[in-house]
């Protein structure tokens, strides 16, 4: 090839080389290029969600778990849930929770171990709820790790069931709880042991309503009264059904007894026409064992215009939780009592004109009604 046409191939060459490095000048060179990637979605939280935050801890150590929402398109002014967790892993005492930012205002209707490994927790507001949108924690509660078995590494449940009230529906995500040690170890087992004292069994307390009678239109009030026994009452939750065909309840038309008189947390719901839920809590040390008395006392009307007399129905207690989980129950009767009254004619006295109290001639006397009740 001639020296000329190496030549004018160059020149031909050379405005698409330069087109080249300015293309790459643009876009950062080879580098910039081979390093592009298409633009990722960041994670996004599903709409209406309840999480439990993953966990972990040391045996001994005292683990912090809160529970987190997001309210999506709606606000929430009341919630309720359970939490699941392994007792042989974590222990949990009634009332070792903080309250997120979100509720921190909010009054705590339920906090409740209902057996080991369940928590039922809920809580309440008549003012303005969690707005829409809002992305927050609803609770925290302080566990203490308990495993003397467990190997680092190992892992337990954080689950969470019955979202309820203004959470019903929500998206539920779990939590996991990590071991991270140390390693068990094995503890011989010493030689003439002797036999240990047995513990005496604890006795139950025992909740008793009190029976009632009432007429129609008459104010009555169902006392219920507690027997502590072994263990100090500090908090407790029931519920009590009624008939309300026969009587009538306001929500709260209810008045504290001496037993828990003072106690700063307690509130009165009306579930139901005939269903009513009632907690207290003391912030103290709460009511002392081989302690007994009345602890509240509820106001209802008798409405039963067609009841029959010595007509009955049941005050039953349910849903014992708090401290007097296990108690004892004797349920209540209200009974219908017609109170009959008779008019009878009574002999007024005439006055005689000097004023004084003079009998009248039988001409004089008229008869007058007279209530007489039997």
């Amino acid at each position: 090839m001639s020296k000329n046409r190496r030549a004018a191939k160059f020149l031909l060459a050379l405005p698409l080389a330069l087109l080249l490095l300015l293309a790459m000048q643009a876009f950062g060179g080879f580098q910039a290029i081979s390093s592009f990637h298409p633009l990722q979605a960041a994670p996004q939280i599903d709409p209406k969600t309840v999480w439990v935050e993953d966990s972990s801890g040391k045996l001994g150590e005292v683990v912090s778990v809160p529970v987190h929402i997001y309210t999506g398109g709606t606000s929430v002014s009341d919630l309720e849930f359970d939490l699941y967790y392994d007792p042989n892993v974590l222990s949990y005492h009634d009332g070792d929770y903080t309250l997120g930012s979100i509720i921190a205002n909010w009054p705590v209707s339920d906090d409740n171990i209902i057996s080991p490994g369940h928590i039922r927790f809920g809580a309440l507001t008549w003012l303005e709820g969690i707005p829409p949108g809002t992305e927050g924690i609803l609770v925290t509660f302080d566990f203490t790790v308990v495993c003397t078995t467990c190997h680092p590494g190992d892992t337990s449940i954080l689950n969470l069931d019955a979202l309820d009230a203004g959470i019903q529906g929500y998206t539920a995500v779990d939590g996991v709880f990590t071991f991270t040690g140390p390693e068990p170890t094995s503890t011989p087992t010493p030689e003439g042991t002797p036999t240990p004292t047995p513990t005496p069994t604890p006795v139950p307390g025992r909740l008793v309503v009190l029976d009632v009678t009432g007429e129609s239109g008459q104010q009555v009030g169902v006392t219920v009264q507690a027997s502590v026994e072994t263990h100090a009452m500090a908090s407790l939750q029931f519920d009590l059904h009624y008939d309300p065909n026969h009587l009538d309840h306001v929500e709260g038309d209810y008045t504290l007894g001496s037993l828990i008189q003072g106690w700063p947390t307690h509130e009165e719901h009306l579930i139901a026409p005939g269903h009513l839920r009632f907690l207290a809590r003391s912030t103290s040390g709460g009511v002392p064992p081989q302690s007994e008395g009345p602890l509240v006392t509820f106001d209802f009307t008798v409405t039963c215009a067609s009841c029959q007399d010595g007509d009955t129905s049941s005050l039953e207690l349910q849903g014992l939780s708090g401290d007097i989980t296990g108690y004892d129950v004797q349920n209540g009767t209200f009974t219908f009592k017609v109170v009959h009254r008779i008019w009878l004619p009574c002999i007024m006295q005439s006055t005689g004109a000097g004023g004084g109290s003079n009998r009248a001639p039988t001409s004089h006397l008229s008869p007058q009604p007279c209530l007489a009740t039997p």
